[in-house]
């Protein structure tokens, strides 16, 4: 059961997630197991056994890689994966986008929050509004194109 809900991680990844994961998973044999002379074929190779079946055994080695990669991935990868636990879906709408970009910080020290008032808060929507406006694109990588020169222009205006 488990092992089944790994290999389906993996082969959900996409192509970019999963080149990420080959190279997780080879270095975890590098870095953290010494392994400086195991060639990255070797690994690839490993891996696309045990997605395919055809293996019957898998080392220590390579399993704790596999479950590493997948940590690197993301957020509790490994125990996602083997606990069929979904991926948090994408955000699609204006809540959901917010908690997930900010849960993480906290307001910055520069910012008094008795100066954020209703007016305040509105000014603050409609910048966030337009930056998503301009950030979007028609591919991920122009939308993340558009999001670094947004970052950058705004990181530039702070000093």
């Amino acid at each position: 059961m488990y092992t089944n809900n790994l290999i389906k991680a993996i082969r959900n990844l996409n192509i970019e997630d999963r080149e990420r994961f080959d190279e997780y998973a080879y270095n975890y044999h590098y870095d953290q197991l010494g392994r400086t002379k195991l060639p990255k074929s070797e690994v690839e190779k490993y891996i696309r056994k045990f997605l395919t079946g055809n293996t019957t055994s898998l080392s220590f080695n390579n399993f704790n890689s596999f479950l590493y990669a997948l940590d690197m991935l993301h957020n509790r990868g490994a125990q996602n994966a083997l606990f069929n636990i979904e991926k948090q879906k994408q955000p699609n709408d204006w809540r959901s986008l917010l908690i997930k970009s900010t849960s993480d910080v906290s307001l910055p020290n520069k910012v008094d929050p008795l100066h954020l008032d209703d007016v305040n808060i509105a000014i603050f929507k409609n910048i966030l509004k337009i930056t998503i406006e301009i950030a979007s694109g028609d591919s991920m990588d122009e939308t993340t194109k558009n999001l670094k020169l947004i970052n950058e222009f705004m990181e530039n205006f702070l000093r």
